[in-house]
């Protein structure tokens, strides 16, 4: 996710700094002037002839396209009233045509004292054509980049959409736990002091961890997994039986970073739903990392069949959205019941 988001960042100031508006629009008049005068003179001849009638008419040309752009454009273009925007424009363009041939016909012989070398018609035609096309070029490059831009901010849009909900899913960790923390502890007060202290401590440091480390898109994996295990062994104390829940954890994990919070939702449910009545290992929890993936398997045994599609608590609803959105395409979470035993599996590929 921090990724994807980072090599977004990178392509918007590319790309704005690439669309500097002064630059971009005096590229695209050097281009035009370029176009139509270096390939009128490949087959006419008198560079300097042709260059001086097109910088002539480039007024005219800049008046027609910017009034397109920012006058017919916003009005009938963006909301889609097509018909109106392709027929003001021909309105337009026909009327500074016909200025054209004006200024070519009445104006330009008695300034540089030369004759037209086309009929009225043939100027009108020629004239009509290249208004157009430079018209309908600077309209088509406008509107492509509307459309690059407008996609850009849906993405980010999309983005900080993407972000607010895993905060907001990763803020609905299980609310009810620091009261049934606190019940427990209550309980445990009266009856051995001792454990009551150390549960307090694997509680202080449960909640230091989730108000620090869970506004992070990552953490590194020994810190969750110190996490995990101060979180089991303060469940530890509402079993009887202290290997009633197993943890094991296999290959190195040191340099890995994971999402925080990610496995707890997994390990709540199983304390959930599990089988208090049942023999130990009533919850058995193992972490696997190898070199390009992560998983947890975890299975309990529970007292009567649950449901998972509508019984898992929304803490694994929760994670499946979570999951959605950091790893769209590099996870799977399996989800099933054999009899009594209830088995959640969570692979996710880096």
């Amino acid at each position: 996710m921090k990724y994807l988001y980072n090599k977004y960042l990178k392509r918007m100031r590319a790309f704005y700094l690439f669309n500097n508006r002064i630059l971009s629009h005096i590229a695209f008049w050097l281009a035009i002037l370029f176009m139509y005068t270096f390939f009128p003179f490949i087959y006419k001849g008198n560079f300097w002839e042709i260059l001086k009638n097109n910088l002539f008419f480039l007024p005219q040309d800049i008046i027609a396209v910017y009034f397109v752009l920012y006058v017919l454009f916003p009005k009938y273009l963006v909301p889609l009233k097509l018909f109106r925007f392709i027929l003001f424009t021909l309105i337009t363009i026909i009327f500074l045509t016909s200025i054209s041939i004006f200024v070519t016909n009445y104006i330009l012989p008695k300034l540089y004292y030369t004759e037209a070398a086309e009929s009225i018609p043939e100027q009108f035609s020629n004239s009509l054509f290249i208004l157009l096309s430079i018209t309908g070029m600077a309209a088509t490059i406008k509107y492509v980049r509307l459309n690059i831009i407008n996609q850009f901010q849906k993405a980010e849009i999309s983005m900080k959409q993407m972000e607010s909900e895993l905060k907001y899913l990763r803020s609905q960790i299980n609310p009810h736990f620091l009261f049934n923390s606190l019940n427990n502890i209550d309980e445990l007060i009266y009856e051995d002091q001792e454990k009551a202290s150390k549960a307090i401590f694997y509680l202080s440091e449960i909640l230091r961890y989730v108000l620090k480390e869970s506004e992070l898109k990552t953490v590194e994996a020994p810190q969750e997994i110190e996490f995990i295990e101060n979180y089991i062994n303060f469940i530890r104390f509402s079993f009887k039986n202290k290997d009633f829940i197993q943890c094991s954890i296999e290959g190195v994990y040191s340099n890995r970073q994971i999402p925080p919070l990610l496995f707890i939702p997994i390990i709540e449910n199983a304390v959930k739903y599990v089988d208090r009545k049942a023999k130990p290992t009533g919850i058995d929890i193992k972490f696997t990392f190898n070199k390009n993936q992560f998983q947890l398997e975890c299975t309990n045994h529970v007292s009567e069949f649950i449901n998972t599609n509508n019984k898992n608590g929304i803490g694994l609803k929760n994670l499946k959205r979570r999951l959605e959105l950091s790893y769209p395409d590099n996870h799977l979470l399996d989800i099933s019941q054999n009899g009594n035993l209830f088995r959640v599996q969570l692979k996710i590929w880096e």
